[in-house]
């Protein structure tokens, strides 16, 4: 029997399920692979807001990175919240020691859903300078292009100038996803060196569920590890979301969960 893709997610530990490495430990193992799971913050949070994060220490992070690198055949990697400049450097180093030659998927996690902001202020230059050069796709939603660029960015082709801006600093790849767009609510925008392609949704869903930027991500990392091509990956990966938005319920008072794959 074939062993599984191993994938590594580095993030945040939300303890509602909703976001952070449990939802990307479900993804990766929904999309057939097998998660690792390193946490960069601890978060108090639930289904309505986000009460407390707690970055953990640089020396607890570098701790965790080296027994599982040590262990593991890594075959992709998704780097989700970083809360502070020394969680950035600390992963940064270990990306730039040549030993995870894989994949890279940065979804650049700046707010919480509810609006709260998850990360110091100078981090963001860290990203751009430190971890955008390891990355073979940064996967921004709107808001998070926006800050990224400091650009506007309300119609198709102000994500499409976004994505190519940040090609241009760097990052092989962008999926600026589109679920916030005004003008064309649910169009990706894909970008890379040679150009760029749009995604359109397969439906139009009023409702969403916690954690999609999270397990969108976390199935393209997957998918990558699998030795699918970076379209296929990204294509597989929509129609995964899909199903997760499809399959969902109110399991607390705040915004619902999906309960893909849990069997009733």
């Amino acid at each position: 029997m074939t062993p599984p893709s191993v994938v590594l997610t580095i993030g945040g530990f939300d303890g509602s399920g909703g976001a952070g490495t449990l939802a990307d430990a479900r993804a990766i193992q929904l999309n057939g692979g097998y998660p690792c799971a390193i946490v960069t913050a601890v978060t108090a949070q639930n289904t309505k807001h986000v009460e407390r994060v707690q970055p953990v220490s640089s020396e607890l992070l570098r701790h965790q990175l080296h027994c599982v690198v040590d262990d593991f055949a890594i075959d992709a990697i998704k780097i989700g919240l970083l809360p502070n400049v020394e969680c950035v450097d600390t992963v940064t180093q270990h990306l730039g020691t040549g030993r995870l030659r894989c994949p890279v998927v940065v979804d650049p996690v700046m707010c919480a859903t509810s609006g709260t902001r998850l990360i110091d202020d100078d981090v963001l230059d860290g990203l751009m300078d430190r971890l955008v050069p390891h990355a073979t796709l940064m996967t921004p939603n709107i808001a998070e292009a926006t800050t990224l660029t400091s650009r506007s960015i309300k119609t198709i082709e102000d994500a499409v100038e976004a994505g190519r801006q940040l090609v241009d600093m760097g990052c092989k790849n962008v999926l600026v996803k589109g679920g916030h767009l005004d003008a064309d609510r649910g169009t990706d925008v894909w970008c890379y060196d040679e150009g760029f392609e749009t995604f359109e949704p397969a439906a139009r869903l009023e409702h969403s569920v916690r954690g999609t930027g999270c397990m969108l991500s976390s199935s393209i990392a997957c998918n990558l590890a699998q030795a699918k091509s970076m379209r296929e990956a990204i294509l597989s990966s929509k129609e995964f979301v899909l199903r997760a938005i499809s399959n969902r319920h109110s399991l607390g008072q705040g915004t619902p969960l999906t309960t893909l794959g849990i069997q009733v």
